[in-house]
């Protein structure tokens, strides 16, 4: 992808905003390791030489970085409500520049409304992956009030909501599926021993 083509695609991080989201997730981030980050480091994913690249990382990277160091990868990250522009730039620019053997993108999807802007975040995300890189993608689906219990049914269906800290789209992992695939056409959803949930994994080829 030529390089005008890669600055559109990342323009919400060189502008510090992105225009087609209408609810900002500034507050959705905890600080905890993640569980991609887990899967990653439980899959044998990560070794010397391995970078790791934390897509929508949230504001606090400390045990994510610590747990792909420590198996002796290189991690980056980048967050475009809760880094700062210049080292979301300079992160961004390095990946793009060096390519990256996994891209981990964790409870982002989830907390974004709009179809466009998580096609864009996993455009980055394919962008900034070596031609045999790995997408990891971790979704909070979100859990049953009691009022949905009882309604659809009895199906317990959630219904997609602002919340007090942004955006829920309270899907099932399964539903992000197709959209993913639009992207990285062989993902699939996926388990690893010794780490809770499901996961969506795809190679670039």
């Amino acid at each position: 992808m030529k390089t005008h083509k890669l600055k559109e695609l990342f323009a919400p991080y060189y502008l510090g905003r992105d225009k087609d989201q209408t609810i900002t997730s500034s507050k959705t981030s905890r600080k905890q390791k993640s569980r991609g980050c887990s899967f990653v480091v439980l899959s044998d994913l990560v070794k010397k030489g391995v970078t790791v690249f934390d897509l929508g990382c949230g504001h606090d990277t400390a045990l994510n970085k610590l747990a792909i160091e420590d198996v002796g990868g290189t991690y980056l990250y980048a967050d475009l409500y809760n880094q700062e522009k210049e080292s979301n730039i300079k992160n961004i620019e390095f990946g793009l520049e060096n390519g990256c053997d996994v891209v981990m993108i964790n409870n982002v999807l989830n907390v974004i409304k709009e179809e466009v802007v998580r096609g864009r975040l996993l455009a980055q995300a394919k962008s900034l992956l070596k031609p045999s890189g790995l997408v990891v993608i971790s979704i909070f689906e979100g859990t049953s009030l009691a009022h949905e219990k009882k309604s659809n049914g009895g199906s317990g269906k959630l219904i997609p909501t602002e919340t007090k800290d942004g955006w829920q789209n309270r899907m099932k992992t399964e539903e992000y599926l197709s959209e993913i695939q639009s992207i990285f056409p062989k993902a699939k959803v996926s388990r690893v021993k010794g780490c809770s949930g499901k996961f969506i994994v795809a190679r670039v080829s």
